[in-house]
């Protein structure tokens, strides 16, 4: 498996697409980004007051965390 990368990407409206400003391979800056993502999935699982929108929260919530776990472990980034 290859390594993820996380980019910073700006929408350039005049072209009508994303670019890319910079990026990283960095352990660390990727294991806190996978912590913030899936600490705001956990959020919106709370309560929506709605059975099929808080049941659709928690599947995609369980996806984010298994997709995010394979490719960003907790003891660092799998290797190619």
């Amino acid at each position: 498996m290859r390594p993820p990368i996380l980019a910073l990407q700006y929408y350039n409206p005049s072209e009508g697409r994303f670019t890319c400003l910079a990026f990283t391979k960095d352990k660390g800056v990727l294991l806190a980004f996978k912590r913030a993502v899936l600490d705001e999935a956990r959020l919106k699982t709370l309560d929506w007051g709605d059975e099929v929108l808080l049941k659709q929260s928690r599947l995609e919530a369980g996806r984010l965390e298994e997709l995010l776990s394979l490719l960003i472990p907790d003891e660092g980034v799998a290797d190619e």
